[in-house]
């Protein structure tokens, strides 16, 4: 459907609005989460979490705390987390739930 930027702008509210491994993509993060949520009920998020591998299609990495805050001041609020880690692949990710 095009950039997720201009793709949110298009479609009817939701109930639920899953985000899956973009958000560390988008060059206003920010911005897309405020978007979201003028459109969901409720999100599902995941994102790397505090990466430690190079990825240049990353623009953004960060840690469970600095992910609480932007949920929040885009006017979520956190209902559940989950972190996960695959062993062995010095890969970390973090899941949200919120409404």
């Amino acid at each position: 459907h095009g950039q997720i930027e201009d793709t949110i702008e298009t479609i009817d509210p939701v109930d639920v609005f899953i985000c899956s491994e973009t958000l560390e993509h988008i060059d206003n993060p920010d911005h897309l989460l405020a978007r979201i949520r003028a459109k969901a009920s409720r999100l599902i998020l995941s994102t790397p979490c505090d990466e430690t591998i190079t990825n240049p299609e990353h623009y953004w990495a960060w840690g469970a705390a600095d992910i609480a805050a932007m949920l929040e001041q885009a006017g979520w609020q956190p209902t559940a987390y989950q972190f996960i880690e695959y062993q062995g692949l010095d890969v970390r990710y973090q899941l949200w739930a919120c409404r």
